[in-house]
């Protein structure tokens, strides 16, 4: 279990195949965590445990919903060790969402210690069933050796299963592999353009750039100019960070959307956001400073961002900037604002800042007549 470390003799082949181990390091089942793990579910034991009722004879969809609740905390306590046992159960059934959540937690050590092995046991399962996430991922493990040998030939081989499903990445991969001859020791150009400009018709940025430097020195085709012009003016065009490029990547990065989630770095990639004059961005910068994620909290500076992001009319900020004026939040308590800032989020619609005048707008009237009844 674990990744098979190089001989001396293999440094030469580890040299060759340097590129395309740059993009692998963890990225072992993070797609099946981003796209087939969306809504991780698991678990089901045959008693009744918290509140849930179990029984012999439930199906594999009824054990790997009942899991989900454990998961999630849906109605019962959140217990992922037992999600994992019930997603097993499912898994072992033939249901491939429960495969694909049990390589999850095996490989992330939820509800159980980390278990490399038992991660691409269930992965495989997955991508025997033509899953293309679950395959590039099994091609990863075999090019890693996480949970299993290190076996070049057979992650080329899932590589192309999912390249064939259109997997830009994977594409990439089966470029790269062929480039570098990582399987024979003998390049095949032809058939690496072949993959890279599969890659790069999807927008895939390495790829794109590898196509215009193959076309420029004549890699696996006569010499085209004009083509390598095209695709190196394309890789420019894709990795030009723009104030949404920022945005979306300190999004990625604050969610762990397809990658590990990393707050310091998010905050980072949200400030040069804000700084390019991206409109929302202030608002989720404004978040981390409130509750003090990836930096120390700071409901001050918090504040300052929410107006930001308020006078470009985001309701949601203005609604924000509201509640922290009327709560003193950052900030002494200022009813003028707090009412200006709702009713501001109120005119767009905004259903809370209505409901909260609405309340005020009551209570008002609840004093008057008080008042009057004295």
């Amino acid at each position: 279990m674990g990744k098979k470390a190089f001989s001396k003799n293999d440094r030469e082949k580890k040299e060759r195949i340097v590129s395309i181990d740059a993009y692998l390091s963890d990225y072992f089942m993070s797609t099946l965590a981003n796209k087939l793990l969306k809504e991780r579910r698991i678990h089901v034991l045959q008693k009744k445990v918290g509140g849930i009722k179990m029984t012999k004879d439930m199906s594999a969809e009824e054990l790997y919903k009942n899991g989900c609740k454990y998961y999630k905390g849906d109605g019962v306590p959140v217990d992922k060790e037992r999600a994992l046992l019930l997603f097993e159960q499912a898994a072992q059934l033939g249901c491939i969402e429960a495969q694909a959540d049990c390589s999850a937690m095996y490989y992330d050590g939820e509800g159980t210690e980390a278990d490399f092995e038992k991660a691409f046991y269930w992965t495989e399962k997955v991508a025997q069933q033509g899953d293309a996430d679950a395959q590039r991922a099994l091609g990863v493990a075999y090019y890693r050796g996480i949970g299993t040998e290190i076996d070049y030939e057979k992650a080329l081989y899932w590589f192309e299963k999912a390249a064939e499903q259109g997997d830009d990445w994977a594409q990439n991969c089966c470029g790269n592999m062929y480039y570098q001859g990582t399987v024979t020791g003998e390049r095949d150009c032809e058939k690496a353009l072949y993959w890279f400009e599969k890659a790069a018709e999807q927008g895939h940025a390495l790829a794109q750039r590898k196509c215009g430097e193959m076309y420029l020195s004549g890699e696996g085709t006569e010499a085209d100019p004009e083509k390598a012009q095209y695709w190196l003016k394309k890789y420019d065009e894709t990795t030009k960070m723009t104030p949404q490029k920022e945005f979306e990547l300190a999004c990625t990065l604050y969610k762990g959307e397809g990658v590990t989630a990393n707050p310091e770095k998010a905050l980072y990639w949200f400030e040069q956001a804000v700084e390019h004059g991206h409109d929302e961005a202030p608002y989720y910068l404004g978040n981390m400073y409130y509750r003090g994620e990836g930096t120390q909290t700071d409901k001050k500076k918090a504040l300052s961002l929410f107006k930001k992001a308020a006078k470009k009319g985001y309701s949601e900020a203005q609604y924000t900037c509201g509640t922290m004026y009327y709560k003193g939040e950052g900030t002494p308590v200022d009813m003028n604002q707090a009412f200006l800032w709702m009713e501001k989020a109120a005119e767009q619609g905004h259903a809370l800042a209505k409901g909260f005048l609405q309340r005020c707008k009551r209570n008002k009237k609840e004093k008057n007549k008080n008042k009057r009844t004295c």
